[in-house]
């Protein structure tokens, strides 16, 4: 055992190392991509310069003026002055960025030998746990495994929620061009208008009755979790979209009417879904941190034995 708890120190230590090693990376990826657009940001001043001297030496309107004014050979000087300082700053920026890609490579290369570091930390925790029988542990273990359940449901409402929020920001748009085109069809849009107007209230409603079987689907994922003391979730609002079906498509005014009454349906029912989802997403959030608490206290938990 005494073997097994020498290992799992240094496993631990290298993992905890790679983890830091992991966040200098992502700040010096920033900084190379920030010299990487300062040191475009040079060239294009250079080729300005260059461009300006390049004026001054050439048969153009400025070279002339220069001349006649006789400040071609102070403007001359002074625009190459300008050119070599830009041209120092580039050839600056440049070694800033070789340095740069230096590190990041040598980073790159510790993270290579250190990337094992947690799949053998997890093995050799594992291994540790098999060799002992502790309740406390396995009692933190059936906790960990409850979460993990209540954590895929949560998932799972979540990814039918984000379902029906999507379908409703497509019935929405389809509904806003609808009402736009209603609007020009009324004022005397002609027969392209109307055509356009149905089409388009036509591809809402095709929207909005698709969503019913993505609604029932959202409710049971809900309930699941409400099942599971996740939380306590309402969708009782979402039964009027059903009733909301358009007919007498040749009365504009009644479209029109219909229109509007289910864009304020629609605009409603997405504040639910957004309301309901950012609740699973607490929950979520909170899910987690139980977990790794938990993890936490077996990891200590088997240190000590």
């Amino acid at each position: 055992m005494l073997e097994i708890n020498e290992k799992l120190a240094d496993a631990k230590f290298r993992m905890e190392h790679y983890q830091r090693l992991c966040e200098e990376r992502n700040e010096l990826v920033l900084k190379l991509d920030e010299a990487h657009r300062v040191y475009e940001m040079l060239c294009d001043q250079l080729e300005k310069e260059d461009r300006d001297v390049a004026k001054l030496n050439s048969l153009s309107m400025a070279n002339l003026f220069a001349t006649l004014t006789q400040r071609k050979e102070e403007r001359l000087e002074k625009e190459e002055e300008e050119a070599l300082a830009a041209l120092r700053a580039v050839k600056k920026q440049e070694n800033e960025i070789s340095v740069l890609q230096f590190q990041l490579d040598a980073l790159n290369q510790k993270l290579r030998e250190l990337e094992k570091a947690e799949a053998e930390y997890n093995e050799l925790l594992n291994l540790k746990k098999s060799l002992i029988d502790d309740p406390a542990i396995h009692s933190m273990e059936r906790e960990l495994e409850d979460i993990t359940l209540r954590q895929r449901e949560i998932n799972e409402a979540m990814d039918a929620g984000d379902l029906v929020l999507s379908r409703l920001k497509d019935a929405r748009e389809k509904l806003s061009s609808a009402a736009g085109w209603g609007i020009y069809d009324m004022v005397g849009g002609g027969m392209i208008a109307t055509a356009i107007k149905h089409e388009r209230i036509s591809e809402a409603q095709a929207s909005l009755q698709s969503l019913e079987s993505d609604i029932r689907h959202f409710n049971k994922e809900l309930n699941d979790v409400k099942l599971a003391s996740a939380s306590d979730l309402e969708m009782d609002s979402f039964s009027v979209i059903g009733d909301y079906l358009f007919d007498n498509l040749f009365m504009d005014w009644h479209v029109q009417n219909q229109v509007s009454r289910m864009q304020d349906v629609v605009d409603t029912s997405i504040d639910e879904v957004d309301a309901l989802l950012q609740q699973l997403y607490r929950q979520q959030l909170a899910n987690q941190q139980a977990a790794d608490a938990l993890k936490g206290k077996i990891e200590e938990r088997l240190a000590s034995l």
